[in-house]
């Protein structure tokens, strides 16, 4: 096995795919407490990250440490990239100090395909543009798997602003990889273009079709519109689950702007599964690092 970069499903093996998730379900069963020994200790791992992150960010540090991995953050705000150095020169600068591994939150997707091309260190993306963020789809499945949710037949469906979610885009590419039937829901203005994808635009037909929701905050960073809020009916509540107990679970990748995505009253549902994904984030993404650095099939 080799090094190999994560930025994409597009390169991943259906065997690869089995293999991180039930790796990412493995290690949530693990006590935090850092393995006595493990193949990655000391492995460098790189964190660029162009873009604000809390949950992804300090998952993928926490998933570094439980590995043993040394952890470095660059800088960006400091950098030479202040004093004009492209930004392709600042990754091969570091490749030539010893990093196994870059961890990359982008703005452009091109832009991180393009670096990736250009190393031979593997990357694991962070988040890119509009089209890529593959460890949250894989940590939402995972969570999924855990609980019994995942199967053959599940019928997920993306809830919002699917137009512009990164989440959604990779997600739909996971989860049809997986079997599952995929739709996306929400106001035709923020609907995924997408004609493999079914669209539904009254929330009623959507969530009687639906066994998993996956909520989504509108993203206000990549909106030219003024209407920074989803239409009312377009708050997943308390009422629309109540009407619909087919419903099995539902999530959200985070942030979640309370009320303006879900209603605060859903904090405490049963079925709510976000923490959840939280926490399946550290296991995931050292699911990743031992995939990226060839630990994993």
């Amino acid at each position: 096995m080799h090094a190999q970069s994560l930025i994409s499903f597009e390169a991943l093996t259906d065997a690869s795919i089995h293999s991180l998730l039930t790796r990412s379900v493995h290690w949530s069963n693990v006590p935090h407490r850092l393995p006595a020994s493990h193949q990655l200790q000391n492995a460098c791992a790189a964190f660029l990250f162009f873009e604000p992150s809390s949950r992804t960010r300090i998952s993928f540090e926490r998933a570094a440490q439980r590995l043993q991995m040394d952890v470095s953050h660059f800088p960006i705000a400091e950098s030479s990239l202040k004093k004009g150095e492209s930004l392709i020169d600042t990754f091969l600068n570091l490749e030539t100090m010893g990093i196994d591994v870059f961890v990359v939150r982008l703005t452009e997707t091109p832009l991180l395909l393009e670096i990736g091309n250009r190393l031979s260190t593997p990357i694991l993306c962070a988040g890119a543009g509009k089209e890529h963020h593959p460890t949250q789809a894989l940590l939402d499945a995972a969570t999924l798997m855990k609980h019994g949710y995942l199967k053959k037949n599940s019928r997920i469906l993306y809830w919002g602003d699917t137009r512009n979610s990164r989440v959604a885009a990779s997600g739909i590419e996971l989860f049809q990889r997986l079997g599952a039937s995929v739709a996306c829901a929400g106001p035709e203005e923020f609907s995924v273009s997408n004609p493999q994808v079914p669209v539904f635009h009254t929330p009623d037909e959507a969530l009687s079709w639906a066994d998993i929701v996956i909520a989504l905050r509108l993203q206000k960073e990549r909106l030219a519109s003024t209407d920074t809020r989803l239409q009312e009916e377009w708050i997943l509540k308390e009422a629309h689950l109540k009407q619909h107990p087919n419903i099995q679970a539902w999530m959200h990748p985070g942030p979640v702007i309370w009320d303006e995505d879900i209603e605060s009253s859903l904090k405490q549902h049963p079925k709510n599964l976000i923490l959840e994904q939280a926490r399946m984030g550290v296991a995931t993404r050292m699911a990743a690092f031992e995939w990226s650095l060839g630990e994993l099939p």
